[in-house]
């Protein structure tokens, strides 16, 4: 439930991160979204435990950037 995934996400935060300044940081996955390559891959992707809080700076340099 909402609750529970917010909670969840607010243990992610990293120093200075709140609601308050969403407009700072990101909604991540940490592992790619582009990566997937089947359907069954996209949703593993789309779970809540693949997303992290990141500030818009370090999300912008990362960009999707896949492995090797």
């Amino acid at each position: 439930d909402w609750q529970y995934f917010k909670s969840y996400f607010e243990s992610k935060f990293t120093d200075g991160m709140s609601w308050d300044n969403r407009h700072l940081w990101h909604i991540d996955h940490i592992i790619p979204f582009a990566s997937a390559k089947t359907e069954e891959e996209i949703i593993k992707l789309c779970h809540y435990t693949n997303l992290q809080p990141l500030w818009a700076k370090d999300n912008l340099v990362k960009h999707a950037k896949l492995p090797l």
